[in-house]
């Protein structure tokens, strides 16, 4: 997995809450920091630095897939070409995968600062959850 520098500081700013920072501090041997190439000085319809960073690396790495729950650079993301994925969609996946149980990873992130959309898209996702388990 690839984390852009600006994501990662991003990350490990004293107000990210605690367990991002303690994470970002300590990343695990599978995360590769990267500094695009061409993103310094630009703006992609005035995202971030985070989003604008890890949009031009997953162009210049031809990346499967972006992880992005910001709406706006999700949008930017998909008119360049992209495919992304929401921190959500992640969970539900590995949900499928019977490696969580997504209720509870929901309970979690919940706890967080992380921002949870309405308790009724939630319990779709759950919902599609445990018809996917079902059927498989």
């Amino acid at each position: 997995m690839v984390v852009p520098t600006a994501v990662l500081t991003e990350m490990v700013h004293h107000n990210a809450p605690s367990q991002i920072q303690s994470w970002a501090n300590n990343l695990p041997a599978w995360v590769t920091l990267e500094t695009s190439s061409t993103a310094s000085g630009s703006k992609l319809n005035g995202l971030g630095p985070g989003e604008t960073e890890a949009i031009s690396i997953a162009l210049e790495l031809h990346a499967d897939a972006l992880l992005l729950d910001d709406r706006r650079g999700i949008r930017e993301a998909t008119r360049c070409g992209l495919s992304t994925i929401t921190t959500l969609g992640v969970l539900e996946f590995a949900s499928s995968q019977g490696l969580l149980n997504l209720a509870s990873a929901f309970d979690e992130l919940g706890k967080t600062s992380f921002y949870m959309p309405p308790p009724d898209m939630l319990q779709e996702i759950l919902d599609r959850a445990a018809l996917s388990r079902k059927t498989a």
